[in-house]
């Protein structure tokens, strides 16, 4: 499970049966909750981008980034490269972009889109949204694709991508990803 703006200055209480990979920033907290017989590692990482990141074996090792770029800071496509750089492939990238592309399902193309759009073309991660919205403004009453996942292209066949319809006291719909092949758990 992938938490981004969790708004939490330290773990919670503990949830039965999960670890709570846990990585504060000013700008957003984020976490990761691993389920207990799932072996990971949580990696410590450098960078300016507020993220969790951890490597959970399923069938094999991915490496999970749990991003948020928030839309009141610029769009740091050389930190997410130079992430990606120092970490284990394959990778398996998701978050909060804040960034629209009718490439993954918006109806519009913003600034941020367009730059995240170019830095996907040159890069070798291949983006598992299928045009559903992700995120419902209240304000416009209206939807919009603000969360991404993306992979290595090793995993591209190993996951579905679906958009859950309960906001769950949030204004972005849960995105569930599921292996396409059985994962036992150890």
């Amino acid at each position: 499970v992938c938490l981004q703006e969790t708004f939490l200055t330290s773990p919670p209480v503990p949830i039965p049966n999960y670890n709570f990979l846990f990585s504060p920033h000013s700008l957003a907290s984020l976490a990761i909750l691993v389920h207990h017989k799932t072996p990971y590692i949580l990696q410590n990482v450098t960078t300016s981008l507020p993220c969790t990141v951890a490597q959970v074996h399923l069938q094999h090792w991915i490496t999970v980034i749990n991003l948020y770029l928030s839309p009141s800071q610029p769009l740091n496509l050389q930190a997410l490269d130079t992430l990606l750089s120092t970490l284990s492939p394959p990778f398996l990238v998701v978050g909060d972009f804040n960034c629209r592309h009718t490439l993954w399902g918006d109806s519009t193309i913003t600034p941020r889109g367009r730059s995240l759009e170019s830095f996907l073309s040159s890069s070798d991660l291949v983006l598992l949204n299928n045009d559903h919205p992700t995120h419902f403004d209240t304000r416009t009453q209206s939807f919009s694709c603000l969360d991404l996942s993306l992979c290595s292209p090793s995993l591209q066949l190993d996951f579905t991508w679906t958009v859950l319809d309960q906001f769950l006291s949030s204004d972005h719909f849960p995105i569930l990803l599921s292996p396409t092949t059985y994962v036992p758990l150890p």
